[in-house]
């Protein structure tokens, strides 16, 4: 072998493990913020909107992180707006009512606001917590 083709093999050779070393580098450098991503949008599907991320980067992984901290922030506003305003209803006491009815083809439209009403009011009249039914086209009762 010449002196040639030794240097030859030998440049290939480090270049070979460079590129390696710069290859397992650069996954590396995808690979941990992305677990450390995927970490916080696992703990943030569960419930947990406390989670943020440092944004240590100034690349694509900085503006995800950017990005998931502003969700899980506005994530948690909603959920502490959701829990005041369940705790005002529930403090006030505030009933609430719905009614329905299930018209026969036929019917008008006017005919099942009308009978929707009915029972509205009927149930009403008679205090929280009420069913009121009206007898279904085929004669079966509600609840039955």
């Amino acid at each position: 072998m010449t002196q040639i083709e030794t240097g030859t093999e030998l440049g290939l050779t480090i270049g070979f493990v460079l590129a390696l070393a710069s290859g397992c580098l650069v996954v590396q450098a995808i690979n941990r913020p992305l677990a450390q991503v995927m970490a916080a949008l696992d703990a943030i599907r569960r419930g947990d909107y406390s989670q943020r991320l440092a944004r240590t980067h100034r690349d694509e992984f900085g503006i995800l992180a950017e990005g998931l901290n502003r969700m899980a922030e506005a994530l948690e506003e909603t959920r502490l707006r959701e829990q005041a305003t369940i705790r005002q209803v529930q403090q006030a006491g505030i009933a609430v009512t719905s009614s329905s009815t299930i018209p026969a083809a036929d019917d008008p439209p006017d005919s099942l606001i009308g009978a929707v009403d009915r029972l509205l009011y009927a149930a009403k009249r008679k205090g929280r917590n009420r069913l009121e039914c009206q007898p279904f086209a085929l004669g079966a009762a509600c609840g039955a």
